[in-house]
Order: C-alpha cells, then sequence, then structure tokens
C-alpha cells in the first residue's frame, strides 16, 4: 500500500495572483505611478497651488531665471521651461521617473534579481513619499539616481561601443553638487573592484572622466557640496513620514530595512556595497535632509530582502503568511496616502501665490524682502525680489539675524535688525503664519505706526516697514 505524500504548503510567492502581478508587473506598476503622481498634480492644480508645488523646483527654476557664467549649467531648464512653460515642466519630472524605474529594471535583470525581488523594490519605491516627492518636482536628487542608474545601464551594454557612453552621465553628474559626485566616486570604486576585468576599465575611465569634470564644475560653476536645504529640518520628523513630513519612507519601511540589514548579512556578501555607502549616507543626511532620498534607497533594497524571507519562507499557515504580508503592504500604503493628504497643506497656497504675484507687480526692484527661509524660493521665483536668507545660502550671520528677526517680540530687537540690513519688507506666508502667535511677537510688532499692510489674501501677507523713519519716530 502507498504511503500518503504530505502535501507542502504553498508559499504567497506561487501564486496565481502573484504570478499574474510578476508577468505583468511593469504595466501594473507604471499605472500605480502615474496614478498617484496625476492625483498629486490634480489636488495642486484644484486648490489652485503650481502643479509643482514643492520649494525645491522653484529654487531650480529661479537659478534658472538668472543665468550667468557661474549657473549656466541650468541653461537646458530654462530653455524648457521658456518654450514650453510649466506643463512641460511637469512632463520632465514625470519621464525623469519613468526613465529612473527602466533603468533599475535592466540593472537588476543583468544582476539576475529575481522578478519577484524587482517587483517589491519598484512597489515600495513608488509608494515610498521620497520617492513620489521627488517625481512630482524638479528634483536633484531624482536627476542624480536617473544618471547613476543610467551609467549602470551603459557599463552593462552587450556592445563595447555603446559602453563609453557612461562618461556622458558622469560628465553631467558633475554638474549636480559635490556630495553627488563623491557618492558615485565610492560607488564606482567599489563597483569595479567588483566586477569583471572588461567591465572595470570603463568603470575606472568614468570615474577619472567625473574627478575632472568635477574639479572644472567647482571653478567655473557655483557648485555647492549639498543642495539644500530647503525647508527647516527635522530629523526624526523628516525621515519617518507617519510622523508628518513632506517625504521621508513609510515606517514599515524604515523597521523592514533595519530587519534587512541584520538577515542579509553575512550570507549576501555581494550586498557589500550598500554596507559601504551607508557610512556616508547617515552623516550626509544629519548635516542635510535633502540626502535622504539616496539613503531611503538603500532601506527600500533591505525592506525588499525582508519580505522576500517572509515570502519564500515555508509557513505551516499559508493563511497568516499571507495575512503577514498584506499588512505590511497595507502599512506602507497607508503611509503614502497620508502623505497624499498631507500635501493639500504644504508648500505654496493660492493665498501666496496672489500674495506674490502682487509683489512682483507692485514692489521695487531693488526691494529687499524678509521670510521664513522655506518661503524664500518661491519669492525669488514668483516676486522676482531679493531675499534676505535662505537655507541654502549657508550664511550663519544672515540666518542668525533672520531668526531674530522672526522671533522678535520687541521693537528694540526687531528694528535695529531692519535698519542694519536694510530689510523694508516682511512676506509671511500661510503656513508661516499658521506658526507665529497673533498676540504677541511679529503680528503684534506689525500693529506699530512703521509698518504698513501693503496687500494681504487670506492668512498670507506682505508689511511694508518703514526704513527713512527713526526709532523714535
Amino acid at each position: 500500500m502507498a504511503k500518503k505524500q504530505t502535501q507542502k504548503p504553498k508559499n504567497l510567492e506561487r501564486s496565481v495572483f502573484f504570478q499574474h502581478c510578476l508577468r505583468y508587473q511593469k504595466i501594473y506598476l507604471l499605472l500605480l505611478f502615474l496614478l498617484l503622481s496625476s492625483f498629486i498634480f490634480f489636488n495642486n492644480a484644484q486648490d489652485g497651488k503650481p502643479l509643482l508645488a514643492d520649494a525645491e523646483s522653484y529654487y531650480h527654476l529661479a537659478e534658472a531665471k538668472s543665468l550667468s557664467v557661474r549657473n549656466f549649467h541650468y541653461a537646458p531648464l530654462a530653455f524648457l521651461e521658456e518654450q514650453g512653460g510649466m506643463l512641460s515642466l511637469v512632463f520632465l519630472a514625470l519621464i525623469l521617473a519613468i526613465l529612473t524605474l527602466f533603468n533599475i529594471w535592466t540593472i537588476f535583470r543583468k544582476l539576475n534579481f529575481s522578478a519577484t525581488h524587482t517587483f517589491i523594490f519598484s512597489l515600495i519605491l513608488i509608494l515610498t513619499p521620497a520617492f513620489m516627492r521627488s517625481a512630482t518636482s524638479l528634483s536633484s536628487a531624482l536627476l542624480y539616481l536617473f544618471l547613476l542608474s543610467l551609467s549602470f545601464v551603459l557599463f552593462f551594454h552587450c556592445q563595447q561601443k555603446i559602453r563609453y557612453l557612461a562618461v556622458f552621465p558622469s560628465l553631467a553628474i558633475a554638474c549636480l553638487d559635490q556630495f553627488s559626485v563623491l557618492l558615485t566616486l565610492i560607488i564606482f570604486a567599489l563597483s569595479a573592484l567588483n566586477s569583471e576585468r572588461n567591465s572595470r576599465r570603463l568603470i575606472w575611465i568614468s570615474s577619472g572622466v567625473l574627478l575632472l569634470a568635477a574639479g572644472a564644475t567647482t571653478f567655473i560653476f557655483d557648485i555647492s557640496f549639498l543642495s539644500g536645504p530647503f525647508h527647516t529640518s527635522q530629523l526624526a520628523r523628516d525621515l519617518i513620514s507617519d510622523f508628518g513630513s513632506f517625504s521621508g519612507m513609510s515606517f514599515f519601511v524604515f523597521v523592514l530595512g533595519l530587519l534587512g540589514l541584520v538577515i542579509s548579512w553575512p550570507r549576501k556578501v555581494s550586498y557589500f556595497l550598500l554596507y559601504l555607502v551607508l557610512p556616508l549616507l547617515v552623516p550626509a543626511y544629519v548635516y542635510n535632509p535633502e540626502a535622504l532620498f539616496p539613503l531611503s534607497i538603500i532601506f527600500i533594497f533591505f525592506a525588499t530582502r525582508t519580505i522576500l524571507t517572509f515570502l519564500r519562507h515555508q509557513w505551516q499557515l499559508p493563511i497568516l503568511q499571507r495575512f503577514t504580508v498584506f499588512l505590511l503592504f497595507l502599512g506602507i500604503l497607508f503611509s503614502s496616502l497620508s502623505y497624499i493628504s498631507q500635501i493639500e497643506s504644504a508648500g505654496l497656497q493660492r493665498d501666496d501665490l496672489e500674495v506674490l504675484h502682487w509683489m512682483k507687480e507692485y514692489l521695487p526692484d531693488e526691494a529687499i524682502v524678509a521670510s521664513f527661509p522655506e518661503d524664500a524660493d518661491y519669492l525669488r521665483y514668483f516676486a522676482g525680489k531679493e531675499i534676505f536668507f535662505a537655507y541654502h545660502f549657508q550664511d550663519p550671520e544672515k540666518e542668525n539675524n533672520n531668526s531674530l528677526i522672526l522671533d522678535a517680540e520687541y521693537v528694540q530687537q526687531l528694528f535695529p535688525l531692519l535698519e542694519k540690513n536694510g530689510i523694508g519688507y516682511l512676506y509671511i506666508s500661510t503656513s508661516a503664519a499658521e506658526q507665529l502667535p497673533r498676540e504677541r511677537g511679529l503680528f503684534f510688532l506689525f500693529q506699530n505706526e512703521r509698518f504698513k499692510l501693503l496687500y494681504s489674501s487670506g492668512e498670507s501677507g506682505v508689511w511694508k516697514f518703514d526704513l527713512s523713519a527713526s526709532e523714535g519716530g
């Protein structure tokens, strides 16, 4: 009599539904990305905000608007805006994000990653607020990821002549910032040490071209060490989107990433590159929160490793496996939807835009305007006025004076600062007004006779300070 064979429990990865998702994953992932990004742009348009509502976008556009020898690398962006307007910039952000996804898929295929690995990584990436924010704005971080991934796509190309085109993304990276150059050189060096001899020579050539180009661009152009910051940094909040930030990653991704760091070491020695890059990315994030995007990519990768472990483990109760994986993705999806809902109160609002347009029309060209640092780049682009301070100025004295102006509670504190720096106007945005108390501070001091409310819309407004009058008058 034949023995009855015990059937092994079927894991989730082999289910018919999951296999269908894997087979058509590019279509589903692109549709998901376009759905989320369209929803963000639609909300911005419905609320009367610019389609690109992130402050970094208007830093780049303001730079492109005032071209000179020191920032001539913004010429392509200036040309695109002049020819196609805001809609062309939206398409630029979307196309850049889609091309980056295709680059990642090509690299994963060349590295023989499984279809499951590619699908889960891409799904988490698209749902991560840091990626969503970058993909719906003019983000130097997303541009960097595109150029870096394009370099490796060319490194892996089957035709030798096409491989040498990898030097061109290296030239473009040199125009971003010094940190991107440093990070790329480290990644190239570690990749060369772990590559075949045929690819190694080309990687070293690209590294040399990048180093030479970085020296030239630093000398010719005004290249900062790390772009930004463009908002007030709070390390824990900026890292985890569930804490109320307008970027970051899901708390589930963060925890799964930490777990993946543990379970992938030391068995996955091929991931040593990611472990060696982390010691550079973590201090960079502490120094400047704009370094979060590449850091989140590392966490997404290791979070994917953790989920793959859950999927491929032979569970005795398959229903428990499905429930666990469902909860994980539900938590990640919840963070994404929470981020989208928070966007309505983030960045430039309809009232702010109305005030900025009025300032452009009626304020003198030589006017110096003080504001919250988060609003400075909106002022530069939409109002076209000289701003007193923005975070990316990296001027400690101006930063201190700007903080003293915003926190002043007495005219004896405020007036000397405004007179010393020649500040004749103060702009308060909707978000800034929500942070300022009404019974004291600036709003109380605005009642002084030396201040005059020139124009307001909702909570947003611009005040003129009489620089010609004496403090006693």
